[in-house]
């Protein structure tokens, strides 16, 4: 198996704390063959107050992560395949600065996430049983409106909630809304669009990856040919996390081949 990792993150990302250069330095001690940065780029509904990380997502900032990018290509070439991605949160918000974003630069790998109901991150709201259902719902129709009409290559920990709503000991499992997941799969599918294994929930309470097996397998069933796996580090030690135990719930879900992208188009590797 190729080892590739497809969703890291540094101190380029607001929320994030890892020195690039370490960052790429940690996943060659590791072994890892493709690196794939995807720093953070949300979109909003509404105008952020300037001085907030909301309001930080520009063109420039991404000038700025670009520039970081060649210079680490440049130092790693021989060592590290290092690719230039992007994790692009739920674009349809605004919609006109997301394709500038995927415009002006030439991205390898571009992850559609849905990180936000109503503007609040998921990971800030505090999950009881009797919300649960409610933002589940809510989630799933960013998900939808981002396989319906966004710009991306594959969907980022579709079942997100589920790592946020362990942590408060709430049981987030999607089979209630299998109907709604399917819908969802199909338009993916139809439209050539991939998923992700992501493994940061092995690292918190959940002890999972996402999505959830179940929904890996419908996927499959229903088509679904393109799979990347992403540790979703924001942290250097964490780069490559998982992969392995990733690697492992894909051969489960019925794949035989991982996805790693290049100029938006995936590149299949076997899992054996």
């Amino acid at each position: 198996m190729m080892f590739a990792d497809s969703h890291v993150h540094t101190s380029t990302s607001p929320d994030s704390h890892g020195d690039p250069a370490e960052t790429c330095q940690e996943a060659i001690e590791k072994g890892i063959s493709i690196l794939t940065m995807t720093e953070h780029f949300e979109c909003y509904q509404t105008l952020q107050p300037a001085g907030s990380e909301g309001a930080s997502y520009t063109l420039p900032y991404l000038q700025k992560y670009r520039e970081t990018y060649e210079k680490l290509k440049e130092r790693f070439q021989g060592a590290l395949d290092l690719r230039f991605g992007l994790e692009l949160g739920q674009p349809h918000t605004n919609p006109s600065l997301s394709k500038a974003a995927l415009d002006t630069f030439s991205f390898d790998y571009v992850i559609g996430s849905g990180h936000k109901v109503q503007d609040l991150d998921l990971g800030n709201y505090h999950y009881t049983k009797d919300n649960i259902r409610t933002l589940q719902e809510e989630s799933l129709a960013v998900l939808s409106r981002l396989a319906n009409q966004d710009d991306f290559d594959c969907v980022g920990h579709f079942d997100l909630i589920r790592r946020y709503a362990g942590r408060d000991g709430i049981d987030a499992d999607y089979l209630p809304f299998a109907d709604k997941v399917d819908e969802i799969l199909k338009t993916l599918i139809s439209r050539g669009k991939g998923l992700e294994i992501n493994t940061s929930g092995l690292r918190g309470s959940l002890k999972d990856t996402m999505p959830a097996l179940w929904i890996l397998k419908r996927y499959r069933e229903l088509g679904g040919e393109i799979l990347t796996l992403g540790s979703d580090s924001h942290l250097p030690k964490d780069v490559g996390k998982g992969i392995f135990a990733a690697a492992d719930v894909a051969k489960a879900a019925g794949f035989s081949y991982i996805a790693v992208f290049k100029n938006r188009k995936p590149e299949f590797y076997p899992l054996d």
